[in-house]
């Protein structure tokens, strides 16, 4: 996660042109099991996967992931964000340690939902 925040209207235009500032998205995660239609038109627009987790994060494990939230929009997303690298993690300690030098290409790759095996 390398930003988050709050706007005072849900303008997906807004919104996606704050994330294109700072750069593009690999993936974009909610705290919801399903994905509200503003996070998949955010996601349509950069053309990247949702992630959502299995069941709803509750209030309480959101509040474990990040403790120090400024308000419960900032929490929620970062808690998303945690939930998602969590999955991820393994997966990219292994790409790191195996291939180097292809990484962040191997890592792209398993966000877009694809088997690493396939290319390395």
């Amino acid at each position: 996660m390398i930003g988050a925040g709050v706007t005072k209207q849900k303008n997906a235009e807004k919104v996606i042109s704050i994330i294109s500032q700072i750069g593009i998205p690999l993936l974009v995660a909610c705290d919801v099991s399903k994905p509200p239609s503003f996070v998949k038109t955010v996601a349509a627009k950069f053309n990247v996967k949702v992630f959502c987790p299995s069941k709803n994060l509750s209030q309480e494990s959101k509040q474990f992931m990040a403790p120090q939230a400024m308000n419960i929009h900032i929490r929620d997303a970062y808690a998303a964000a945690t939930k998602a690298y969590r999955k991820y993690a393994n997966r990219f300690r292994r790409i790191d340690k195996l291939y180097p030098d292809k990484n962040e290409e191997y890592k792209k790759l398993i966000l877009e939902g694809k088997a690493v095996g396939k290319f390395a």
